[in-house]
């Protein structure tokens, strides 16, 4: 009974949405001590708080192939299906207008503070169920989440990797956490049809808007200097010295540059 498929849960690429998870695999997640005390009665709502607790990602690890609980948090999103707009916000991390329904789920992402493995989790979530248009739209801005994560490797060691390279892996590889991935339409087909838009790089945006910055800082001039004797010197040099998730990281030189009067900027 609690290995079923919410009644309610529509059919995915034809089947039943576990079954986008191989059997030998399933039967090894039904059969995990996780899955049996912390999956049991989960909701939309209280797999937030699981999800909030994952510290690593991963498939099967050991001799026995144990699953990961991230994976085993994945085949319970296939077998009570949340509703998009949540999946969505798992993903994303700014202001998204809901209905009252959905309002409680998405506070308590904000009030737990955004995770990594959270959005991992619904991009992984998306790449099995979602259409080939809203895998991209969705999935392609987190290549500029360059954030660590930790993930746990067949052999059961932990080794690092970045947001930026799960994702590469979800959208060119046939496996990713000992899941098969469904077939993905190529982005140039897609775009031939009309039906997505060309990529625009996230990092030209972010030069832009420095440009902008840095042609307004130079017309109104900033404050300059650590010391106790600061003061208002017109900015003769502007360097982007780094772009970060969401942020364009700035360092300004005033005009008498010793190595010391700068200031740095992230602009959101």
């Amino acid at each position: 009974m609690a290995n079923r498929t919410d009644p309610l849960a529509k059919n995915i690429r034809g089947t039943n949405p576990q079954n986008l998870v191989e059997k030998i695999v399933r039967t090894k997640i039904y059969q995990h001590t996780f899955w049996k005390e912390q999956c049991f009665g989960l909701t939309a709502e209280t797999l937030v708080d699981k999800a909030m607790e994952l510290d690593h990602i991963g498939g099967t690890f050991g001799g026995n192939r144990k699953p990961t609980p991230f994976l085993c948090l994945i085949l319970k999103m296939l077998q009570i299906q949340p509703e998009k707009d949540i999946v969505v916000e798992f993903i994303k991390n700014d202001d998204y207008k809901l209905d009252c329904s959905y309002r409680l789920i998405i506070e308590k992402v904000y009030s737990l503070g955004f995770c990594r493995y959270v959005r991992i989790l619904g991009a992984f979530y998306l790449r099995l169920t979602g259409s080939d248009v809203d895998v991209y739209r969705y999935l392609e801005p987190l290549y500029n989440d360059y954030r660590k994560v930790r993930q746990k490797l067949s052999d059961g060691r932990f080794s690092l990797t970045h947001v930026d390279e799960v994702i590469e892996e979800l959208l060119t590889k046939d496996y990713s956490c000992d899941i098969a991935m469904p077939r993905l339409k190529k982005r140039w087909t897609l775009e031939q049809n009309d039906l997505l838009e060309p990529r625009k790089s996230l990092s030209g945006i972010a030069d832009a808007r420095a440009s902008c910055l840095a042609f307004n800082l130079m017309n109104i001039g900033i404050l300059c200097g650590i010391s106790s004797h600061q003061q208002l010197q017109p900015a003769s040099k502007i360097e982007t010295v780094e772009i970060l998730p969401g942020f364009t990281v700035l360092t300004v030189y005033s005009e008498k540059y010793d190595g010391s009067n700068s200031l740095t900027i992230a602009l959101p």
